[in-house]
């Protein structure tokens, strides 16, 4: 219309100027035209007057040129005026236009030009300046992709009021943005004598090609009428009322049409639909009121809807009887209601969108019964998101709950996570800067869990998780440049589980105080955060408490890398009785090539340092390997000592002194975990082992062991030692062979002790680890029986021989006893005793107690033996029995007769080798053998 109306504007002036000219005729007519059209900015105008009165002209072949092209042009223009009225007002009264051309540009931002008018120098707008006007020409409208041609007819009187009609058709027209293809449109307006007016048109499509996709067969029809024309021809608009309505039917969109919109509709469709899709189908329609408060919109009898062919539709219905779009005076506002079904989703919702000045303000809540898909799936879910925005900022306020049951983002899966939240979103477009926040004193409640990467063989899951912020925003996206995302957190939850290959940690998950970025260009995320506490499992073999410490997560598309930096935290065996105590451990670790590097050093829970290890773990097959070293540990009465570092030595081995060496060597695999050592003692002096000896000094040696959990050695180990204190029993330096089966016992395959000349020594014997239970053959052999009488030093006590024989030791609830232990005689020998108590005896006594001493003076022996029973630290029962010859003083005259003595003894061993204590007991059992003889 603007175009057309400057044409009007255009004749209207050559009209005046022609009434003008009259008396100058044709020739000088026809130059003035082209004279006014060229000072108002035409091009090269072209024109012929071919007649000319006082109340008529007429004009041929008007035409003006266009930068590069064709202008419009005109074949005949008759134009009826007053001459008085022409001069003073500028009006004509009629003016008819037949046969031509117009030529309409559209560019590809928008914009409307009249070819040929590019450089018209337009007037200031009023009233038309005809009465009547006429108008048949060709129209072509010039687009960026494509030529769309047709008729433009158009009759009008000031006042019978007129019509004008269009038909336009197009094989292809159109922009980028939107091309109309095989379309054809028509348009007729119809003016009342009464001021009212009537539009309707339509336009048929067979194609509508956008950026998004291709619509097929759409139909759009049009139709409206209003009030008054004759205000809006005179240049007012103040109290123009119009209403109308607009349609679409039968529109299809055939998503394989476009590669752009399919691969959208895999991203976007699906999140919207539930599912894959091929065709989408639009209809709907929309009615309008305008007046002089603003214009409305409102839903007509069919709701707005894409429906798809998997079943799926989005529908845009009208919400409380509330407009569509209502614009009154500076304000304007949006609201409708929607449902979206499928066999995947069903969810129901409302928009309602206000402005006001340059801010506005938005409220959207949608309920979700159940989506399904394969990016992201969830049932009962609500959720709700209020806006404030200006041309600048926006502020918004999301509420969300939902049964989360599967997400995807890129190669993350967020799986079973239902979770209630609350988001403060803030977008500044001048600073290109969106932030998310959570409100004060609210966390992210997560009930539970699970986290899957692709490609990554990795899984976790928590259980009661929170996540929580600082004064920082969770999230801050800047598209400052390339994309950036900014995150902080702190999480927490009750209990986690998190494998990676064959490597898996259950427990309670330590705080997290994580800050990251991701780069989407780049495909690269990356975590920093720090740790503390927590009570971990690592499979399913060591506790990991009280970790504290910093760690850096990079994960890109091909791989994830680590590197850890934990102090303190409390390594224990995931025993209910733990075979080894607790140790503190400072660990740094470095994940790259899905392969853990690491390394630690170790301390007693007094802070004594340990050791120190390094070690590897491989993160597919779960498999890894640790080596332990330590160096010049100290055992101290008031420092370091075995029970504390092993519990199960506790009432095994007691006070210990005395350095240790060595390197354990530990590996693991799925299931399975295996460990090795080799330890050096020197001069280590201990109470113990197990109550049944007193204490061991100086024990030397190495050994290697095969296991540590159970404690098996590599084949036999030999240790030395300077001396064991068996209560009764004492055994100096001795030489232990020995080996750990594994099977919680320890084989003593030879322990030998120099005794009295000879040897005592235990062979082939098994014994609890615990000390509680234990059988040990000890064998005497070669012992000299005039050692053991110099070593009991009685006055008057002397002998000689050589015994042999077993010594039993029993071992019994941690105390050890003799049982049926014998010694006997290997060669003849003698027993001499002419002490102070056989004098004594025989004074005081009779004649058969002064020949028992009298043979016990030199009691040559064929057969010694000795039957010994009891424990070792309570009373021992001693049988002995001599048999063989010795001399007799009857009637002043020796006398050598046979002998047969037997003595019991029931006496602590400790004191029968007390001197008195022997003699006496020597004296009473003498006397006692006498009696029974004699009985």
């Amino acid at each position: 219309m603007r175009a057309v109306r400057i044409v009007l504007i255009i004749l209207a002036i050559t009209a005046v100027l022609a009434g003008a000219l009259y008396l100058v005729r044709l020739p000088a007519a026809g130059f003035a035209v082209r004279s006014v059209m060229a000072a108002r900015g035409l091009e090269q105008p072209t024109a012929r007057v071919t007649a000319l009165s006082l109340n008529r002209m007429f004009i041929e072949d008007l035409a003006v040129a266009a930068p590069g092209g064709d202008g419009f042009e005109f074949k005949s223009i008759d134009v009826g005026f007053n001459i008085r009225e022409a001069l003073s007002d500028r009006r004509v009264e009629q003016i008819k236009i037949d046969g031509g051309v117009l030529r309409v540009a559209f560019s590809e931002d928008g914009g409307v030009k009249v070819r040929g008018l590019e450089s018209f120098i337009a007037g200031e707008p009023g009233p038309l300046p005809f009465d009547a006007f006429a108008l048949n020409s060709l129209i072509i409208i010039e687009t960026p992709k494509g030529i769309a041609q047709g008729n433009l007819d158009t009759v009008y009187h000031a006042d019978a009021g007129g019509e004008a009609s269009i038909v336009i058709e197009m094989a292809e027209a159109g922009a980028n943005a939107v091309t109309l293809g095989g379309a054809s449109s028509s348009f007729q307006v119809d003016l009342e004598h009464d001021g009212v007016f009537s539009i309707t048109g339509n336009v048929d499509a067979q194609s509508i090609r956008t950026n998004v996709g291709i619509v097929k067969n759409a139909v759009f029809e049009f139709a409206g009428d209003g009030s008054s024309w004759r205000e809006l021809v005179a240049g007012k608009r103040e109290n123009l009322t119009a209403s109308g309505s607009f349609a679409i039917s039968n529109a299809e969109a055939v998503i394989a049409d476009s590669p752009q919109a399919e691969r959208l509709m895999q991203r976007r469709g699906v999140l919207l639909f539930g599912g894959p899709m091929s065709r989408l189908n639009f209809s709907g329609d929309i009615v309008f009121e305008y007046g002089p408060d603003g214009i409305s919109a409102m839903f007509g009898d069919t709701p707005l809807a894409a429906r798809a062919d998997t079943g799926a539709e989005l529908v845009l219905a009208e919400q409380f009887d509330t407009p569509l779009v209502e614009k009154v005076g500076g304000g304007a506002a949006l609201a409708f209601a929607y449902t979206i079904k499928g066999g995947e989703i069903e969810a129901v919702g409302s928009v309602n969108l206000e402005t006001a000045g340059e801010g506005w303000y938005a409220f959207a809540p949608v309920r979700v019964r159940e989506y399904q898909s394969e990016a992201l799936a969830f049932r009962n879910a609500s959720a709700s998101i209020q806006v404030n925005g200006n041309g600048q900022t926006i502020e918004a306020e999301l509420t969300t709950t939902i049964d989360l049951q599967s997400a995807k983002i890129g190669r993350l899966s967020i799986i079973d996570a239902p979770f209630t939240t609350k988001f403060l979103v803030t977008a500044d477009r001048n600073e290109k800067i969106i932030d998310v926040t959570i409100p004060d004193d609210q966390c992210i409640g997560l009930e539970r869990a699970r986290i899957v990467i692709a490609q990554q063989d990795m899984d976790a899951s928590l259980q009661n998780g929170r996540l929580c912020v600082d004064d920082r925003p969770l999230n801050r996206t800047d598209w400052n440049g390339d994309l950036l995302s900014n995150f902080n957190a702190q999480l927490t939850a009750d209990r986690a589980r998190y494998r990676l290959g064959q490597t898996r940690l259950v427990g309670r998950p330590p705080r997290l105080d994580l800050s990251g970025e991701y780069r989407p260009a780049e495909r690269t995320t990356t975590v920093n955060g720090n740790m503390q506490g927590g009570s971990f499992v690592l499979n399913n073999t060591l506790r990991l408490t009280g970790a504290s410490g910093a760690f850096e997560l990079i994960l890109n598309a091909a791989a994830l890398n680590a590197t850890t930096n934990i102090r303190d935290v409390e390594i224990t065996q995931n025993l209910e009785t733990p075979l080894v105590a607790p140790v503190f451990a400072d660990f740094r670790a470095e994940l790259a090539r899905r392969e853990i590097a690491f390394s630690y050093d170790l301390r007693s829970e007094d802070g004594i340092p340990l050791g120190s290890g390094t070690g590897e773990h491989a993160i597919n097959s779960g498999r890894g390997r640790s080596i332990l070293t330590f160096d010049g540990l100290e055992f101290k009465t008031d420092g370091l000592q075995p029970d504390k570092l092993a519990p199960v030595l506790k009432g095994v081995i007691g006070a210990t002194g005395g350095k240790a060496t060595g390197k354990a060597t530990f590996s693991w695999m799925p299931g399975t975990t295996n460990s090795s050592a080799d330890f050096s003692f020197d001069d280590i002096t201990f109470e113990g082992p197990t109550r049944v000896v007193n204490s061991t000094r100086n024990l030397n040696g190495d050994i290697s062991f095969t296991s540590l959990w159970p404690a098996t050695t590599d084949g036999a180990q030999t240790i030395t030692v300077e001396g064991v204190d068996l209560d009764a029993l004492q055994l100096n330096e001795g030489s232990i062979e020995f080996d750990l089966p594994g099977d919680q016992t320890l084989r003593i395959n030879e322990a030998t002790f120099p005794w009295f000349g000879g040897v005592l020594g235990v062979y082939g014997a098994n014994a609890s680890i615990a000390g509680d239970q234990a059988i040990a053959p000890m064998r005497a052999e070669k012992i000299d029986l005039a050692q053991i009488l110099e070593f009991v030093d009685v006055e008057g006590l002397s002998g000689e021989g050589i015994l042999s024989g077993t010594l039993p030791l029993v071992v019994e609830n941690g105390r050890a006893r003799i049982e049926n232990g014998v010694l006997k005689s290997e060669s003849p020998g003698a027993i001499r005793y002419r002490g102070e108590a056989a004098d004594k005896a025989s004074d005081a006594g009779g004649d058969q107690t002064k020949i028992a001493f009298d043979i016990l003076r030199n009691l040559e022996y064929d057969s010694l033996g000795v039957l010994i029973n009891g424990p070792l630290d309570g009373r021992l029962d001693f049988e002995l029995k001599f048999e063989g010859r010795g001399d007799v003083n009857l009637n002043n005259q020796q006398v050598r007769v046979p002998v047969i003595y037997r003595i019991n003894l029931d006496a602590a061993l400790l004191e029968l080798f007390n001197q008195a204590n022997l003699s006496r007991n020597i004296q009473l059992q003498v006397e006692r053998a006498i009696q029974g003889n004699q009985r």
